[in-house]
């Protein structure tokens, strides 16, 4: 026999669903029906990184990182751009003797997502077995950027072949999930102020 003192709290809840998703910018929104590109806006991202950085790699069709977890989205996405940074980042690893090594194995790095407009991040939000999402860094009726700190590895093939030898293995000084900054310090105000009125 169904608890009627639970009720009131389930309609309670229920009712404040809608408010609590979009507080925290889990919004469903509607699925892409195609892969979103902008030309434009990807150009003046690049151009607003400081020296040091460049544009290592553009992927049409992504969803930006720890959206869309676990909501069944089957829509499309947008253009990925990666830009890596000067500031070399460690591999903290352990080899087979318990010896302790840092190898400057990777860049620092910006993952960005240029998306629509109508794009809204998901219910991902809510699942606590979902990554840490990129953040919302700028949108306008043009475009909306998702981006997130990151490391880039400087080569797979000299990665993979450590990883061989090694017991256990960290990257402590990635910005990628730990908060640590990267060399490019204002890129949230600089994504903002490019592609303002420019797309």
């Amino acid at each position: 026999m169904p608890n009627n003192r639970s009720r009131p709290l389930r309609i309670a809840v229920l009712a404040l669903a809608p408010a609590l998703l979009a507080r925290c910018g889990a919004e469903r929104g509607p699925q892409l029906e195609a892969p979103y590109s902008n030309p434009k806006a990807a150009d003046q991202l690049v151009k607003a990184a400081p020296a040091g950085w460049s544009l290592a790699i553009t992927t049409p069709d992504q969803i930006p990182r720890g959206h869309h977890w676990s909501d069944g989205y089957k829509g499309h996405g947008g253009t990925k751009l990666i830009l890596v940074g000067p500031t070399q980042v460690n591999l903290h690893w352990s080899d087979t003797a318990g010896k302790w090594h840092d190898d400057p194995l990777a860049s620092e790095s910006l993952e960005i997502w240029l998306l629509p407009p109508q794009y809204r991040e998901g219910l991902s939000a809510l699942d606590v077995h979902a990554p840490i999402p990129a953040e919302l860094v700028f949108s306008n009726d043009a475009v909306r950027v998702y981006a997130k700190p990151s490391h880039r590895l400087n080569s797979e093939e000299q990665f993979y072949k450590l990883l061989k030898g090694a017991t256990a293995t960290s990257w402590p000084e990635s910005p990628h999930d730990t908060g640590r900054p990267l060399s490019w310090a204002a890129w949230r105000a600089d994504i903002s102020k490019a592609l303002a009125g420019a797309v």
